[in-house]
């Protein structure tokens, strides 16, 4: 059967659901050769890849949000295998079953708008949904097989990828920043990474602009890139060495 199949698949793919970007990395060169052999004016440039940022960091705003309301070994990072010892059904998740894999779309789609290309963006949004759509798929039957009927009613009224405001109720829990801090630090430095280095690769790469020049003329990528690291350091030493950041 077709869904046993995108199943399985999903089950193959979940512990590679953080690679997407790096699978269109191809095809995202030569969108990105078309990108600077046009004539495209500076501004227009500045004001898209702006936007695209700020999109980006949209999405992981929501991501911090879904995970700092939901309780411990639910919605993680794991890559071995399936986890999932309490059903999340409030906060955001009583407006979508898979917010983190909203997020993880709005942020790839603040990727994707720097290429100012309709064929590109949405080529890779296509990608994007046959991926995680198996992903999901494989996600949805884990969790209907471990809570049953109580995952039944909720998924029934709760859409999958597209919130719905209406359905909002209050999470069950308090926010934690900590478990925000110990776990979304890789995602800001993707995010503040992908973006320097995409200014830096247009001007210095191949407009040839000098590095030093260009860091006069444009410090705030460097700064905020700087800013991005250092926070991921950071959090790393304080989860590695220190017990601030732990969570129950």
């Amino acid at each position: 059967m077709i869904f046993d199949d995108m199943t399985r698949q999903g089950n193959r793919l979940f512990r590679y659901r953080s690679f997407l970007p790096f699978l269109i990395v191809p095809l995202a060169a030569y969108y990105f050769y078309g990108f600077i052999s046009a004539a495209n004016f500076e501004s227009a440039d500045i004001v898209v890849q702006h936007i695209g940022l700020g999109i980006s960091l949209l999405g992981l705003a929501l991501r911090g949000f879904t995970v700092g309301f939901t309780p411990a070994n639910t919605s993680g990072r794991n890559t071995t295998e399936q986890k999932a010892d309490e059903l999340n059904t409030t906060g955001v998740y009583s407006m979508v079953r898979h917010p983190l894999y909203t997020a993880n779309y709005i942020v790839f789609a603040g990727f994707l708008l720097p290429f100012q290309s309709l064929s590109f963006f949405l080529i890779a949004t296509l990608a994007f949904f046959v991926y995680y759509e198996r992903i999901a798929a494989a996600e949805e039957v884990f969790l209907e097989g471990k809570f049953g009927e109580r995952y039944r009613s909720w998924a029934a009224k709760t859409p999958a990828f597209f919130p719905n405001p209406l359905l909002w109720k209050a999470p069950a829990r308090g926010f934690s920043w900590r478990k925000v801090l110990r776990r979304e630090p890789p995602g800001w430095v993707l995010v503040v990474s992908y973006f320097a280095l995409f200014e830096l690769m247009d001007d210095v790469v191949f407009e040839h602009e000098p590095l030093t020049a260009w860091l006069v003329r444009e410090p705030d990528w460097a700064i905020f890139l700087a800013l991005g690291l250092t926070l991921y350091a950071v959090s790393k030493i304080l989860r590695k060495r220190t017990t601030l950041l732990n969570v129950s």
